[in-house]
Formats: structure tokens, sequence, C-alpha cells
């Protein structure tokens, strides 16, 4: 009997043990979850009123350009609590890749800028009150795209007393940044006999292959294209001189005769749609030495190219140059053809006198027409006692190339 008593009391005591347990762990928990609950925010009365925002150019609609500005007008009125801060975001973009320019993001009013694509942009102005309570507005701005355009002047063309037209096209232009590179435009120039001369675009008339005789009228036809398609023509109407053959008359263009003076310029409009502003050309300056000339049977003409520091994107065999002489017949030599810049007296000038050499500078086959880019020399060859270069002038020292190049920085 006294054995049933003890196992009840030791039961009775374990199980006060253990509610015990059970309650101090339940008590702990509140706990816990009490401090937790002090660390969040109360919620704000039912009657507080958050900041009020107000854009008052919330829908706008801008022309894409590289100086484009966009103003962001807001007013904002304070709720219950005092205004604590405001800050301007790009929302959303339909576009990739930009990345605006806020003049004052905690500003009410500001400016933007950076926006170098067209699309639509939407931005937000967010306004907190002290308790953290919100206040915020959007205004969507669209930037549409702009249209360039650029003038490109083919040059008059000489055609009195003279056996060649040249109607080639210079390319040496310069167009809106990178829209318009040099050689955009193409031609296409035929005859009425469909002789095509576009890839010299030179016709002479004392040109016997050709077909034309004296007195006869040929109708050349020049088409320009950009971007394959056409954007203008020039008609251009020939007669030859009766007398002495081989030589231009008159000339009709587009239906205006005359007997004299140039085939006129002619204007083309190119236009592009821009999406997207790109940087301008890298211009940078290469400059362009010429080695010291001395008595003796060789003169060297090779320049030495010394590109700006940093530069990089330049290469040296873009730089082309000729080199003639007033020798009869004249002597022409061409850096792209492998001419090495050497000269020797013995070899070609057996005669003393005065020999004019002339070097023109090309960049990609354009004649570079800046000041400085040709060089005139003027020798002295003595023929005795040994055919050599004796005494040297020269009109043109170091020469300064200022190249355009397009790149990015």
């Amino acid at each position: 009997m006294k054995n049933k008593q003890l196992t009840k009391n030791v039961w009775s005591f374990a199980q006060a043990k253990t509610v015990s347990i059970l309650a101090a762990t339940l008590l702990c928990i509140v706990a816990v979850l009490a401090m937790v609950g002090c660390n969040e925010p109360d919620p704000p009365p039912p009657n507080t009123k958050p900041p009020t925002v107000t854009i008052t150019n919330a829908n706008q609609t801008k022309t894409l350009a590289p100086d484009l500005v966009i103003e962001l007008s807001a007013t904002v009125t304070q709720g219950t609590n005092p205004i604590q801060s405001k800050e301007w975001t790009l929302k959303n973009a339909t576009v990739n890749g930009v990345t605006p320019v806020f003049a004052d993001k905690t500003a009410a009013t500001t400016t933007v800028t950076g926006i170098k694509k067209a699309g639509t942009f939407v931005f937000e102005l967010k306004v907190k009150d002290t308790t953290g309570v919100e206040g915020t507005a959007q205004a969507t701005v669209v930037v549409e795209s702009m249209t360039v355009t650029a003038n490109i002047v083919v040059p008059a063309i000489p055609f009195a007393s003279t056996a060649t037209l040249d109607f080639g096209l210079s390319s040496s232009y310069t167009g809106y940044n990178n829209d318009f590179p040099n050689g955009c435009i193409t031609y296409t120039l035929k005859d009425n006999k469909n002789h095509d001369f576009s890839s010299s675009g030179q016709v002479n008339a004392g040109d016997s292959t050709l077909g034309y005789v004296n007195a006869e009228g040929i109708t050349f036809t020049q088409t320009f294209y950009y971007n394959n398609q056409v954007v203008d023509t020039r008609i251009v109407l020939v007669r030859f001189a009766t007398v002495g053959g081989g030589r231009f008359m008159t000339i009709d263009v587009d239906g205006s005769w005359a007997s004299s003076g140039t085939i006129p310029t002619k204007t083309l409009t190119l236009s592009k749609t821009i999406t997207e502003i790109l940087p301008p050309p890298i211009t940078k300056t290469v400059t362009v030495s010429f080695p010291a000339f001395t008595a003796g049977p060789t003169l060297s003409f090779a320049p030495t190219y010394t590109p700006e520091d940093g530069w990089g994107k330049f290469s040296q065999s873009e730089i082309t140059y000729t080199l003639t002489d007033n020798s009869t017949p004249s002597k022409i030599w061409n850096s792209a053809s492998g001419f090495n810049g050497q000269i020797t007296a013995s070899e070609h000038y057996t005669v003393a006198g005065t020999v004019i050499f002339t070097q023109t500078f090309y960049l990609n086959g354009e004649k570079l027409t800046n000041v400085g880019s040709q060089r005139t020399v003027i020798l002295v060859v003595n023929a005795f006692p040994s055919i050599q270069f004796g005494s040297i002038t020269s009109d043109t020292g170091s020469v300064t190339l200022t190249l355009t190049k397009p790149g990015t920085w």
C-alpha cells in the first residue's frame, strides 16, 4: 500500500514539473513575440493624410536632339505630418541603355538630360513624410525620333577648251555626326550609247573607241543614290568641236546651253531618321615630319608619321601620297603602289638644271585640302663631276595634317 502511494506521489510531481516547464516556455515565446512586435512601426492613425504630389507637366512630347533637356515640375503639399524627403527616379522606359541625369533629383522641380534614344519614359516623384507615409505621382515623356539633313554639293566641272570631263563625285564634306559619312553618295554615269563611266567618272572626247564623231551630240546621265535610293539626276548633252577634233564645244545641262564656263554645281539634300544620338567623330592631330634634305645622289621623300599620344585608331597606311616633278615628260610616283619615297638623281636626271617636286597627301584616297597638306621642293641637279642633287630649297617645311575619323570616346 505504501509503494502505491509513493508511485502516485512521484507521478504527480512529474506532471507538475512538466506543466511548469511548458508554462515557462510559453512565457518565453510570448516575451519574444512581444519584443519583435516592438520593432515594427505603429500603423498610422486611421485619419492620417499622406503628402499630395501634383506634376504640372505630367504628359510631354519631345524631339530627340543632342542637347535635349526635359523639365519636370511638381507641387508638393504636406499631409498630416511634415515632409521628410523627395526623390525623382526613372520608373520605366521602352528602350534600354538610357541613363538619365537629374539636375537635382531631390527637388520638386528639376531637369533631365542624357536621353540619347527615342522612346517613352515614365518619371516618378516619391515624397515621404516624417512617419514614412508616401505620396507619389508620375510624368510620361514621349521622345520622338529626329530627322537630320545634309546638303552634299557636287562640284562644278569646267569644260571650255578641254578634252576630258571629270564627273567624279567628291566625298569630302562634313555630315551630321556619323549619320552621313564620306562616300554615302554613289552614282552611275552613262551616255546614250550605254557606255558606263561610273568607275572613273571621266569622259574623254578624243577617245575613238567610244565612237564619238565631230559635232555629234552625246547625252550623259548621272544618277545619284543614297542607300541605293535615287536622290537626284543630272543630264548633260555634249557637242564636240567640228574642227581640231577631240574637244568639247558646247554643253547643255538639263536644258540650258552654254558655250563656255562650267557645268554648275549640283546640291543633293539627304535626310535620315535618327532614333539614337551617336557620339560625334573623334578629331585627332597627326604630325607628318619630313626628313632634312642634304646634297647627294639620293633624296628621301618618305614622311614619318607620329600619332598623337592616346590615339591608336589611326593607321599609318591610311595616308598615301603622290610625288610629281616638272621634267618632260613629268614623272609620277605613288606611295600606294609601293613607292618607297627614294629618288636617285642618276636614274632620272642626267642634265644639270632645276627640278621642282610636288608632294600631295591623301587620306583613304581623298585628297587633303587643308593648309600644309602639300609640299613643294626645288632642287638644282649637278651633272658634273657626278650626277647628284646639289642646292635645295623648299617652300614648305614640316607639315601637320588634321585628320578626322569617326569613333567613340
